[in-house]
């Protein structure tokens, strides 16, 4: 969802029921300026905009076993593509997950989710997992985190975001888009892995010799690869795989991204 610049104002999903309804599905940060953005531009159409997020709540189930171990507690087939959901009884299930893995999220009533979340965790498969390590294995598989690696500074073409552009429709922040495409933009996103067993963090430099070019927008230690890896922005000259590059004076290599592919079911 961009503003007229073409900066990005959030990455979201959206849920088609019907012709006649949709869900939005956004980050929790950026709900209120989400919700006055659409708000805004809904006055042009015939449509209601309904804030229901104090009365859904959801949890995500992701890992390699994730489809076996919910359908063993739901009873029910859940063999849907990736990026499709399904509505039954009192819950929507959608599989897209925010990780290399497979995995689901379960949108069910606010009153109903910790009796839920309880139940399932009598499952030994399945553990708690905070953000923290949700933060790890989204950097692992190269996904950006909003407000750190995209915010309204940034377009989706510089953030490599352009498969998720469908230029056939009409939408704010087109034409500046196409105007971006047109005329190349300075930075692009890159991922990149240590060589001397160091951890970038948000915010740091990097530099080419002794030549800034860029900057760390994600960091962190990548359990799966025992190295620290990071994403950030880098002039578009400097940014082939390969690359060597300079974080606090220690070297990075630029790699293609993801960093790990797990069980993803990208078909």
């Amino acid at each position: 969802m961009l503003n007229d610049n073409a900066g990005i104002i959030d990455d979201l999903v959206v849920y088609k029921f019907s012709d006649e309804e949709f869900m939005m599905v956004v980050n929790s940060g950026t709900k209120e300026k989400d919700l006055n953005h659409i708000i805004k531009h809904s006055k042009k159409f015939n449509v209601e905009v309904i804030d229901i997020s104090e009365n859904l709540s959801q949890i995500a189930i992701q890992g390699p076993k994730s489809q076996e171990v919910l359908e063993n507690f739901l009873k029910i087939n859940l063999d849907i593509p990736y990026y499709h959901f399904i509505k039954k009884d009192n819950f929507i299930i959608s599989r897209t997950g925010y990780t290399p893995e497979d995995g689901f999220e379960i949108y069910i009533n606010s009153s109903e989710i910790l009796e839920f979340t309880k139940s399932i965790l009598n499952n030994q498969l399945v553990k708690m997992a905070g953000l923290g390590a949700r933060d790890t294995l989204r950097l692992e598989a190269g996904y950006c985190l909003y407000s750190n690696d995209i915010n309204e500074e940034t377009d989706p073409i510089s953030a490599k975001l352009k498969w998720a552009i469908h230029f056939d429709k009409e939408f704010v922040g087109k034409e500046k888009l196409l105007e971006i495409m047109k005329n190349g933009n300075e930075f692009t996103r890159i991922g990149f892995i240590s060589v001397e067993n160091t951890i970038p963090r948000k915010g740091n430099e990097i530099y080419i010799n002794s030549n800034k070019v860029g900057y760390v927008t994600s960091g962190t230690f990548s359990p799966s690869l025992n190295k620290g890896i990071g994403m950030g922005y880098i002039k578009k000259e400097f940014s082939e795989v390969g690359n060597e590059i300079l974080i606090n004076s220690k070297k990075y290599k630029i790699v293609k991204l993801p960093f790990v592919r797990g069980s993803l079911k990208r078909q």
